[in-house]
């Protein structure tokens, strides 16, 4: 990051600006407006800041040369067309812009003359952006496409299909080298030279709406319809910081020219008369990923919105309903030296897994690691999830970050081991339990489930998490480990494993020592930092403890009104009701409930859903018509083998 700068005064635009105003917001004051806006879409400042431009519905393309207050609306586009991006050239002030209905159109904005550049057929244009050297355009298309046009003949020089649905959003990087593009969940990497895939960033739960690239190159951020933005870290791919707060799909994210600020905006449906919903507009500090501001606004009608000047401390936000852009003076001194206000949540989430095969003791080890008294145990089916630990860590700025362990108990018969392959991603610490008095092989399911994590591994590539993984000795009460202390220590260094322990969940021994290496095993500065408000972590928190109370199935209503009983301090909060949905996607990402697509239900136990998998690869597998059939209608009706405990379940 580069070093703060300091202190920076916003400089007055126009004849307004010697009345600024006070936004409610310190660090943001409102300096001009300038009317005349259409039905917008995006803006964006020329790279050298001497004009300010708008796009958007009915043909719309208008332009500001601050101070001046009057737009000049140029035509070209057809009154039909839905203008829906815009990019500046790198030096000129030469504008590019496209539309729904395909048209790539140039405009010289001193002369305001304009020119039909190309028509890219079949597809809704959702993004472009004029490569560093101002010789190419990058466009992305409803289809998933990425096409590559010569800035000076027009030309398609290359095209690719790249998602499946939309591509919503691209950037070119500042080398020129890459490009990062959005659409359908994920975030994509790709070399300009071919349109090759580079890197593919997973972690959104719905579709990316908005990509932006710093400008020193480091980070990508990401706005989602899930609610959320991401940052990635450009060079690997791993992900930084998750931020929360919004409760709307995220239609836009920008860097502050100095890389130190980040600006986002939700999308909110505008209705004449209505009241403007709260922080829409939401500004964040980049060093600790704190939101320092945010403007309640009536925003965004499309993608796009907010533009930060290039040179001034200046962002300009779009105001859909009043049809028209605000310039806020940005006091970067002021909004540096925030600390963590008393409604700003950081957290973080570990995961630890527990493996192995069915009989050999993971489910008693999991119960006394996770702070519950010891009792025999059934043969685990599906996953049990318990909360390992969570404790509150003081940072120096005065703000605080709980740290949370999830400890995941993976059933180890043979028909859940292709099921749980599927939960070994994101694994900070793995705990590998083998029978040390089996009679024939005791490493043989270590060995497969050390492969297992391997490959896991292997597919989430550079964005996996540092992981610890230790060898584990259960129930050594009775009788002690059966093999010996050289074959123990070869398997450990032959399968890369960290280190041993010998362990006893009845008698306690080795508990509390496998339990301090699992917390000091854990990098929480490789893992993605969690910024989110107190509202959204009361909610987690309630739905966690309706999970971990046994309940099955309720409605989003049920447990909105729980929550409204078991928080009262919340009950009148201002938009409850969104948040309380936004949070319910957040916990489910995390794989401890799941929302299901019929009748508002939420699963609150979804570790019964690996029952049900496992039963139908169990079926395929016995199927006498061959290896890996199952006939639909047994299938959907559930007339499979299931084990006894979720046969209960699924009648409870």
């Amino acid at each position: 990051m580069r070093p703060r700068r300091r202190r920076h005064e916003a400089e007055p635009q126009g004849e307004s600006a010697s009345a600024a105003l006070s936004t409610g917001a310190p660090g943001l004051e409102l300096m001009q407006s300038f009317a005349g806006l259409p039905n917008a879409h995006d803006i964006a400042w020329s790279r050298g800041g001497e004009f300010l431009a708008a796009v958007g519905a009915g043909g719309g393309v208008t332009a500001w040369r601050p101070p001046a207050e009057n737009p000049r609306h140029l035509t070209g586009h057809g009154e039909s067309e839905v203008v829906s991006a815009l990019a500046w050239h790198p030096n000129l002030p030469t504008l590019v812009t496209v539309s729904y209905e395909g048209a790539v159109r140039l405009w010289d904005i001193v002369s305001g003359n304009s020119r039909l550049f190309s028509i890219l057929e079949h597809a809704e244009l959702t993004s472009i952006d004029w490569s560093p050297d101002g010789l190419r355009f990058a466009i992305s298309d409803s289809t998933g496409r990425i096409s590559i046009l010569d800035a000076g003949k027009g030309d398609l020089l290359q095209q690719e299909e790249v998602f499946k649905g939309s591509a919503n959003s691209v950037r070119w990087s500042s080398d020129g080298r890459v490009l990062v593009t959005g659409g359908d969940s994920l975030v994509k990497v790709l070399a300009t030279s071919d349109l090759r895939l580079i890197r593919e960033l997973s972690g959104h739960h719905d579709s990316i709406q908005y990509i932006d690239l710093s400008p020193d190159g480091r980070r990508i951020a990401s706005a989602s319809d899930d609610a959320t933005v991401r940052i990635w870290d450009a060079a690997g791919g791993k992900e930084i910081a998750v931020l929360e707060g919004h409760t709307s799909s995220v239609r836009v994210v920008r860097f502050s020219p100095n890389a130190e600020y980040l600006a986002s905006g939700m999308r909110v449906e505008t209705h004449t008369g209505q009241e403007s919903t709260p922080d829409v507009v939401r500004l964040w500090r980049c060093s600790d990923w704190q939101p320092v501001a945010t403007l309640a606004r009536q925003v965004f009608d499309g993608n796009g919105g907010l533009a930060f000047h290039p040179a001034k401390p200046l962002l300009a936000v779009m105001e859909v309903e009043s049809r028209r852009i605000d310039c806020y003076g940005i006091n970067y001194a002021l909004l540096g030296s925030f600390s963590a206000g008393p409604g700003v949540r950081r957290y973080g989430n570990a995961k630890v897994v527990l493996l192995g095969d069915t009989g050999v003791g993971k489910s008693g080890l999991g119960l006394v690691l996770s702070g519950q008294p010891y009792k025999p145990t059934d043969s685990t089916h599906g996953r049990n999830v318990w909360m390992l630990d969570a404790q509150e860590v003081l940072y120096p700025d005065g703000g605080s970050q709980t740290r949370e362990v999830l400890l995941w108990d993976l059933a180890g018969q043979p028909g859940y081991r292709l099921v749980h392959q599927l939960h070994l991603n994101e694994v900070a610490v793995a705990l590998i339990v083998f029978d040390s008095r089996s009679e024939t092989d005791p490493f043989s399911g270590v060995k497969y489930w050390a492969r297992a994590l391997t490959q896991a591994r292997k597919l989430e590539e550079s964005v996996a998490v540092p992981m610890k993984a230790y060898l584990v000795a259960a129930r050594a009460d009775r009788g002690g480990v059966g093999v010996s202390a050289e074959r123990v220590r070869a398997m450990v260094d032959d399968l890369g494993l960290d280190d041993f322990f010998e362990t006893s969940a009845k008698e306690g021994w080795h508990v509390t020592e496998l339990a301090e290496a699992i917390r000091d095993g854990i990098d929480w500065d490789a893992l993605p930092v969690i910024s989110s408000n107190t509202l959204f972590e009361s909610i987690r928190q309630f739905l966690i403890e309706e999970k971990q109370q046994g309940r099955l199935l309720c409605t989003v209503d049920d447990l909105f009104r729980g929550f409204r009983r078991a928080r009262p301090d919340h009950a009148e909060d201002e938009g409850l009701r969104a948040s309380f949905e936004v949070c319910v996607g957040r916990v489910e990402s995390r794989g401890l409930i799941r929302r299901l697509h019929f009748g508002d239900l939420v699963l609150l136990q979804p570790e019964l859903l690996d029952a049900y998998a496992s039963g139908m690869v169990q079926a395929a597998r016995d199927e006498p018509d061959g290896l890996g059939f199952i006939a639909e209608d047994v299938a959907l009706g559930g007339r499979f083998r299931l084990a006894e405990s979720e046969r209960i379940a699924d009648q409870a």
